[in-house]
């Protein structure tokens, strides 16, 4: 009787992020999808070269806008007012911010390949972190969605290439 209220609340938000959970499912079909294609290709054609696809995966700089958007929805957008808008604004943070997780993924995949570490530390690192607690494995998801996000104005790894700056303000092609 005592734990109704809470089936209540949890059913809701369930409920409030259908779009992100079918966004979900189709990333990991997606994944699962691309892991099969890439086998066959291995067996079937003897394709002995790596396909490298999450080390090299940036999302485009403007999305970052959508990131902030987004955020600024869930944070000041009040239930009241516009509950759809605020859900809108949740699914999309949410879809946004797992993106972003992937491009983390890949920055340290890179980095990882950079220095000769093998990758299967990353999928250890993960399900360690899974059977310590599902909230040490979100935190870490979250840290590392902002990590990705950083890449923006950092660019860890340099993927843009482009222009460097001079010491005396001008710029190098």
């Amino acid at each position: 009787p005592e734990q109704i209220p809470d089936i209540a609340s949890t059913v809701k938000i369930l409920k409030d992020i259908i779009p992100f959970n079918i966004f979900c499912s189709a990333l990991i079909l997606s994944m699962l999808g691309f892991g099969f294609v890439k086998m066959s290709l291995r067996l079937i054609l003897r394709a002995n070269e790596t396909i490298n696809v999450l080390e090299f995966f940036k999302l485009s700089d403007w999305l970052i806008f959508v990131l902030i958007a987004s955020l600024a929805a869930v944070v000041f957008i009040k239930d009241d007012l516009s509950l759809y808008a605020k859900l809108a604004g949740l699914n999309t943070l949410l879809v946004i911010t797992v993106l972003y997780f992937v491009q983390a993924l890949g920055i340290i995949k890179f980095f990882l390949l950079k220095k000769g570490l093998p990758v299967i530390i990353l999928p250890m690192f993960f399900i360690f972190l899974g059977s310590l607690s599902i909230m040490a494995f979100a935190f870490s998801v979250f840290i590392l969605s902002g990590y990705g996000a950083l890449d923006v104005w950092t660019d860890f790894r340099k993927l843009n290439g482009g222009s460097k700056e001079t010491g005396n303000g001008e710029e190098n092609q």
